[in-house]
């Protein structure tokens, strides 16, 4: 007996250069929406500036009435929102209008420098009793008691 393949739709990207096939029951993958922005060009603006790691700021050339002015940035690298800068977060959020440059106090000396967020990743904190780390926490020291339906 031959085996018959489920069907499948079909879809064209990138002016047919790129075709998708997936099946029409079971589980579908996303990548549609995906491919297509990355496909698609970022939204015409102007770009007011560039911080320290490379990512672009941008503004909407055309403000609609009484709308807030769209802004947004283009990260260099991975889409990691704590790659944003807190001067940079500050006017992406229209805390102020100017860009930071304009507002930004000098540096104090307790700041350090940006470490980028490590969740998902070998380098991510670990606490005592992780899984991770072999799930062993030390035991209790008396100083806790278990609450029971008794009292």
């Amino acid at each position: 007996m031959a085996a018959t393949a489920d069907p499948t739709s079909e879809d064209a990207l990138l002016g047919g250069r790129l075709v998708l096939r997936q099946p029409l029951r079971g589980h579908r993958f996303g990548h549609d929406a995906v491919l297509l922005a990355a496909a698609i060009p970022a939204r015409t603006g102007e770009h007011v500036g560039t911080d320290h790691q490379g990512n672009k700021y941008y503004r909407a050339k055309k403000r609609a009435a009484g709308q807030p002015e769209r802004r947004w940035v283009i990260y260099k690298g991975n889409n990691d929102a704590s790659r944003v800068p807190a001067e940079w977060h500050g006017w992406l959020h229209g805390t102020y209008d100017g860009v930071p440059e304009s507002h930004l106090p000098p540096p104090r000396i307790w700041e350090v420098e940006y470490t980028p967020n490590a969740t998902g990743t070998v380098a991510a904190y670990r606490p005592a009793g992780a899984l991770e780390k072999g799930g062993k926490r030390a035991a209790a020291t008396g100083d806790y008691e278990a609450w029971t339906p008794e009292g």
